[in-house]
């Protein structure tokens, strides 16, 4: 999770709560994520279903989050998929915060654009906190 001391903006980055910023296959035959992005954005998926807030709008394939400021997960922007096409994507999540009276957080994965980081870096954003997704492989469980 990134802020600011002046602005109290949040990204966030990790597993749900505001996104993450690492994999952990067991059993992948030693790989340490998964290679195929479409597995972390089904997970993701399944994740941000199971875990659904009270306010939700679309931003292009984003979802803005807020759940009366229960849990980071759920008051975040769900960054999984390509930026948002129209051009002021960034004050438009900034707004949708505003207007609830909540901290923009972001929750990124490695389904997220790759510059998002340094985006919100140089916008005054800084991470706060990390979580970390690890995942088995069902044909290694018997190996536990």
């Amino acid at each position: 999770m990134y802020e600011t001391e002046s602005h109290r903006r949040t990204h966030c980055t990790d597993v749900g709560v505001a996104a993450y910023d690492g994999w952990n296959c067991l059993g992948g035959g030693g790989k340490s994520m998964p290679e195929d992005i479409k597995l972390i954005r089904l997970i993701e998926e399944l994740a941000a279903n199971s875990w659904p807030s009270y306010t939700q709008q679309t931003l292009g394939e984003w979802r803005l989050r807020a759940n009366m400021n229960v849990t980071k997960r759920a008051n975040s922007a769900y960054t999984c998929g390509e930026f948002p096409e129209h051009d002021g994507w960034m004050e438009i999540v900034e707004e949708f915060y505003r207007r609830r009276s909540l901290l923009p957080c972001f929750h990124i994965c490695e389904a997220s654009p790759a510059k998002l980081d340094g985006i919100l870096h140089s916008r005054g954003y800084r991470k706060i906190f990390e979580c970390y997704t690890t995942a088995l492989y069902p044909n290694t469980i018997s190996d536990f």
